[in-house]
């Protein structure tokens, strides 16, 4: 038995439902393509950067095992000065993805509302 004192929220038709439902699938298919688009060309960055990287240093890491050094070692360096170059970019890129995320904060002494808390 249902609950007479329960309020409906909304109510909208079957048609009005799958039409959201579709509009939904859709902008998130979108935004799939974006994220997946960004992630390739970030790693074709990465990859461009310790190429470019290798390329520079080639003469250095050829006479530093030929000298005997740990491939572990000359790998690390390689690794520590391309991660010295890409840190500050991608701090300063999480850093404004937190900051855009969530917008603008809500004054203090907002009154309580009756929606959903936000997740931010």
């Amino acid at each position: 038995m249902l609950d007479p004192a329960l309020k409906v929220g909304s109510v909208r038709s079957l048609a009005a439902a799958q039409r959201a439902s579709r509009v939904t699938l859709l902008v998130g298919s979108v935004l799939l393509l974006v994220v997946l688009t960004v992630l390739l060309l970030s790693a074709a960055g990465i990859h461009v950067l310790m190429s470019f990287t290798v390329t520079q240093r080639r003469k250095e890491i050829g006479i530093r095992a030929a000298l005997g050094a740990d491939p572990h070692r000359l790998l690390g360096s390689i690794f520590s000065r391309a991660m010295g170059q890409l840190a500050p970019g991608a701090a300063v890129g999480f850093d404004r993805a937190a900051r855009s995320s969530c917008g603008p904060a809500p004054p203090p002494a907002a009154p309580p509302s009756s929606s959903p808390p936000s997740p931010c």
